[in-house]
């Protein structure tokens, strides 16, 4: 899921889409916001 963040931040996702269908099962079970964490990803990118 990181790797297909930094992708999407460089635009080299090609088909990789992050927060997809899985990735938002995951941030509800966790409780995490994806928009979040991409910025969080995005200050060491």
């Amino acid at each position: 899921m990181l790797d297909k963040c930094r992708a999407e931040l460089a635009g080299t996702n090609g088909d990789y889409n992050y927060n997809c269908t899985l990735d938002q099962r995951f941030f509800v079970f966790t409780g995490i916001n994806a928009d979040a964490l991409k910025a969080e990803v995005a200050k060491v990118f």
